[in-house]
């Protein structure tokens, strides 16, 4: 059954569940009570037939004499721990049926007055009435105990009441566990596949959830079983690419660097030689190339191994000031070639937690960087800086900006493998490029701030 529908029978439910839980205790109460629970035992008067049947005796006794009326009178006496007196106008006792009780030998008239009077809860129903016989005449009372008065329904309920309410209450409260019961087990359905999304199985995808019910959370559950094998099928898919592309790259970095080789020791043989002003020129562009094909098939290979996660990584204390010369120490004779002003500016001392072999990797991709693509700015600056907050390593240049199209510009692997690197040593980094020239921040917050 259709969750809709399971819903649409529960509003119907609650908006009938009064009025026939209503009806239906009370056919069952009554049932039960006049049919089941019988106490015969137990004798019922009803109150207006008890007074008309009274007082059809008193009127066939009027007129009569007075022992025809004192017969009549206890013929007549036939209920059940009741009493009737015959009171004379003066107050004198006629008769009392059962003449045990004597409680009225000493009435008189105003008694008789104030019984008619009484309250209801009194504890005897009494019936007064004037009886005139032939020769005397007085007043009869007809006194029947309160507990006998009312039909047999109206006794049991009076006393079995709360079986009424109890049979209410049980009614709604099992409409409010059935409602409760399809909420929650609703609420327990999709709290598990919750679960299921966020619990990762092999590779970082979900598990799929078993689907007990064909309902609408089930055709979701069957929805996110299917988007589950997708993930699967396109993580299989893009692993077997990625184990292509890197065999494609291994074969072709082994395939170009041994012509790369060739052509390094031909030019080598060549510079040997004397040559012309344009010929070396042309030597010059030819070793350049070079260097810089021999620099993609490395940055390709990397790139190839950071992103299956397989390139080597050693984290260890590393002081990020002696790398940093070292790595200046290597660049600064190219620099000086080219002209290059270099302003360093190391006072601060800053020890980070990485791989010292991964960030001569990233300085030497953005000196070499800055050698191709910011030579017409012809400057270096690099800066170790620790504050409160954070230990920072800017590098910057005055160069075109890395948005400007240059003779060495290329698809961005050196940049990319920074980036790469940055990330997996955990180390945030802010880009500023312009006409003016691009730097880079790279920054690590220190722990009692992060």
């Amino acid at each position: 059954m259709k969750l809709s529908t399971k819903y649409l029978i529960i509003i119907v439910m609650s908006m009938f569940i009064f009025p026939v839980s209503f009806i239906g205790v009370n056919f069952l109460y009554y049932f039960t009570l006049t049919k089941i629970i019988v106490h015969p035992e137990r004798t019922y008067y009803d109150p207006k037939e008890l007074k008309v049947k009274w007082l059809q005796v008193i009127d066939r006794l009027e007129g009569l004499s007075e022992v025809e009326i004192i017969s009549g009178l206890r013929q007549a006496m036939q209920y059940k721990d009741s009493q009737v007196s015959w009171l004379g106008e003066n107050g004198q006792v006629l008769m009392t049926e059962p003449e045990s009780n004597g409680k009225h030998n000493s009435w008189n008239i105003f008694d008789v007055f104030e019984l008619v009077n009484q309250e209801e809860d009194s504890e005897f129903f009494t019936i007064v009435r004037f009886l005139k016989g032939e020769h005397t005449e007085g007043y009869v009372l007809l006194e029947v105990p309160r507990q006998l008065i009312g039909s047999q329904w109206e006794s049991l309920r009076d006393k079995y009441y709360f079986l009424w309410f109890g049979a209410m209450g049980i009614i709604w409260m099992i409409f409010v566990f059935v409602s409760w019961l399809f909420f929650n087990q609703l609420r327990k359905r999709l709290v598990v596949m919750q679960e299921n999304m966020e619990r990762e199985g092999e590779g970082g995808i979900p598990l799929t959830v078993v689907v007990e019910k064909e309902d609408e959370i089930g055709q979701l559950e069957h929805s996110f079983n299917r988007m589950v094998e997708q993930l699967n099928t396109s993580r299989a898919k893009e692993q077997h690419e990625m184990e292509l592309r890197k065999n494609l790259v291994a074969n072709l970095s082994h395939d170009l660097r041994t012509p790369l080789t060739i052509i390094r020791g031909h030019a080598f043989r060549i510079d040997r030689d004397r040559l012309s002003e344009e010929d070396r020129k042309s030597l010059e562009v030819i070793n350049d190339k070079v260097h810089f094909l021999g620099d993609l098939i490395d940055n390709l290979s990397s790139l190839t191994l950071l992103n299956a996660g397989k390139l080597p990584m050693n984290i260890m204390s590393t002081d990020v000031r002696r790398v940093i010369r070292a790595s200046l120490s290597a660049w600064y004779p190219i620099f000086e070639q080219k002209d290059f002003l270099v302003e360093v500016e190391l006072k601060h001392s800053i020890v980070w937690d990485i791989d010292e072999t991964w960030l001569k990797r990233i300085l030497n991709n953005l000196f070499q960087n800055i050698i191709r693509h910011a030579a017409s700015g012809k400057y270096v600056y690099v800066q170790c800086l620790r504050t409160d907050e954070s230990e920072v390593l800017i590098i910057s240049d005055r160069g075109p900006g890395l948005h400007t199209v240059s003779m060495h510009k290329g698809i961005g692997i050196g940049l990319s493998i920074v980036t790469i690197m940055l990330e997996q040593l955990r180390l945030e980094h802010v880009w500023e490029t312009s006409d003016k020239g691009t730097s880079i921040t790279i920054f690590k917050k220190n722990s009692d701030q992060e």
